[in-house]
C-alpha cells in the first residue's frame, strides 16, 4: 500500500516454509539471512539455499546476506537472487564505504549472472 514510494518487505527468514507464508501477503521483497548475520567470511549455506530457491521460482525479490568478505557476494549473485545484502563487508575494513561498494559492484558486474529483460 505505500508503494511507489516505499518498500515493505521482511527479514531473518531462515526456511522455506515461513517463507512462503510470508510471501502469501505479498511484500515487495523478502530476505533471507539476518542482519548482523554476517559474521563469517562467507555467506552463510542456508541463506545461499533458501536464496537459490527462492529465486528460482517464485517473482517477489528475493535478498540475501552476504558474507563479511568482499567476494562472498559472488556466491550470493550466483544463486540468482535479485540483491545481495552487505554489510560487513562494506564497513570492517579500513577502506572507506564507497570504494568497498565500488569494488563490489565491480564483482558482480563481472560474475553476477545477467538476466534478460521481460517486456510487460
Amino acid at each position: 500500500r505505500f508503494s511507489p514510494h516505499k518498500s515493505v518487505g521482511c527479514g531473518g527468514i531462515l526456511d522455506r516454509d515461513r517463507a512462503l507464508k510470508i510471501g502469501e501477503e505479498n511484500p515487495d521483497f523478502l530476505m533471507f539471512g539476518k542482519l548482523g548475520g554476517d559474521i563469517k567470511p562467507a555467506a552463510h549455506p542456508k541463506n545461499l539455499g533458501i536464496g537459490a530457491w527462492w529465486a528460482e521460482f517464485v517473482e517477489i525479490p528475493g535478498m540475501v546476506m552476504a558474507g563479511n568478505a568482499v567476494e562472498s557476494v559472488v556466491e550470493v549473485a550466483k544463486t540468482g537472487a535479485d540483491f545481495v545484502v552487505v554489510c560487513k563487508a562494506v564497513f570492517k575494513s579500513g577502506d572507506s564505504p564507497g570504494k568497498m561498494i565500488s569494488e563490489i559492484n565491480s564483482l558482480l558486474n563481472k560474475h553476477a549472472p545477467r538476466f534478460e529483460k521481460v517486456e510487460t
